[in-house]
């Protein structure tokens, strides 16, 4: 009779831990669906076109000599640029620009940015 409370006990746990586990895995699963669409934040920055700075400009580093156009702010923050109407980066880098659009977080370690400017406007000065 004892063994057989003892299995019961261990069945009843045994199942709880499983229940309990299965809310935690559901929880993070929930809870990751939820960062995976970073929050937005609508602005307009004025500035230049500019090349984006590379983080690692160590002399033992290799480097290269591309150009990646993005935003250097009047302040003097760089952000890349996503979705430029056609032709906007043919605007020479004298040209003093306003670009609205919804900031997201850097997803690029190359390029010491702010963010990225997903473009929803775009006026030359």
């Amino acid at each position: 009779m004892d063994k057989r409370r003892l299995v019961m006990a261990c069945a009843i746990i045994t199942l709880a831990a499983l229940g309990i586990i299965s809310v935690v895995i559901m929880s993070m699963t929930r809870n990751n669906a939820q960062h995976s669409n970073p929050i937005t934040t609508p602005v307009t920055l004025s500035g230049n076109l500019a090349c984006l700075p590379h983080k690692n400009t160590s002399p033992n580093q290799p480097q290269t000599q591309e150009c990646a156009i993005g935003l250097k702010t009047d302040d003097g923050r760089y952000y890349s640029l996503q979705n430029l109407p056609q032709g906007a980066a043919m605007t020479p880098f004298t040209k003093h620009i306003t670009v609205s659009g919804d900031i997201l977080p850097p997803t690029d370690d190359r390029y010491d940015i702010r963010g990225i400017l997903k473009v929803t406007t775009f006026t030359q000065q």
